[in-house]
């Protein structure tokens, strides 16, 4: 189950290395897993991914997050679009995202805003 109650903090440490390990206890967090042995736990995180996504992509907003997400490695899979905002560049932004549409099903416009600002920076690189 997706941990809607975790804040992301990765992204406001200042050291390269420890923001690294910190992204991963981050992530691990955020699904309700308290070790960092990934592999153990990928079916887990896999399957509640698809389960989040399932739901998430009815959201039109959040939708065309995921697809500007594809859109940054050409593809059409949106399921590849889902993760890529869950990796390192994105979860910090993401994440909040989820919490708020599964708790409230919804998503404010702010964190759209956010969220699709971040992606559009990547386009343009």
């Amino acid at each position: 189950m997706y941990n809607t109650k975790f804040v992301c903090t990765y992204n406001h440490c200042k050291e390269s290395y420890f923001r690294d390990e910190l992204y991963q206890k981050d992530l691990m967090y955020a699904f309700n897993i308290e070790d960092l042995n990934f592999e153990k736990h990928e079916k887990e995180i896999n399957d509640e991914m698809l389960a989040i996504f399932d739901k998430i992509t009815k959201y039109a907003p959040f939708l065309e997050c995921i697809k500007k997400s594809c859109a940054l490695f050409s593809s059409d899979d949106e399921f590849i679009g889902f993760a890529v905002l869950m990796s390192y560049d994105f979860l910090y932004l993401t994440h909040p995202c989820i919490c708020e549409f599964l708790e409230n099903n919804l998503i404010s416009n702010e964190k759209i805003k956010d969220l699709l600002t971040k992606l559009n920076s990547f386009q343009s690189s």
